[in-house]
């Protein structure tokens, strides 16, 4: 499982990028348009922004499976190994909790523009499945947020979340 979970972050993290590329040629292409011809892509500021906000939520899950996500240690550095493991459980059971809530609301969101077909305004793509980008990632969040808890949980031995990545990436499995 826990492989599954990396390659998968691993996957995501190599779709965000190509995206991110491909941003990056549309914004190039929409600057060349406006000087040489002077009028940009007409559908470009939508398009990127749609791509933007798939970026990060798509990301969403790999950062919580790879514990790239910000954190703030003011308190928790001063804690027992202990400690720093039943927060950094805490942690990601608010994440689960959070991400839960954001599902529901955004399938909500998403069927509504399912079923009114919404389409963008200038480049007339339809919207849903960006939309659609929002739930799915919050989902696979909660459960990579539930396995690293539970994964924790099984375990109270001395391995930081840096030490962890690195057995992942490894492709070691710790019991």
């Amino acid at each position: 499982m826990f492989r599954l979970i990396h390659w998968l972050s691993e996957a995501i993290t190599f779709v965000a990028a190509a995206i991110a590329i491909a941003m990056t040629m549309v914004i190039m292409t929409s600057v060349v348009m406006r000087y040489a011809a002077g009028a940009p892509l007409r559908f470009s500021e939508e398009l990127i922004g749609i791509a933007f906000a798939g970026i990060v939520f798509a990301m969403l899950p790999a950062c919580e499976a790879n514990g790239q996500h910000i954190r703030i240690t003011l308190l928790t550095d001063r804690y027992s190994e202990r400690g720093k493991k039943i927060a950094s459980m805490l942690d990601r059971l608010l994440m689960a909790l959070f991400c839960l809530a954001f599902a529901y609301l955004s399938y909500d969101f998403t069927h509504t523009s399912y079923l009114w077909d919404v389409h963008t305004e200038f480049a007339g793509l339809v919207m849903w499945p960006w939309m659609a980008i929002m739930p799915l990632s919050c989902i696979l969040t909660v459960l990579i947020s539930l396995f690293m808890v539970r994964r924790r949980a099984g375990t109270w031995q001395e391995v930081d979340e840096d030490t962890e990545i690195m057995l992942i990436e490894e492709g070691e499995e710790r019991k």
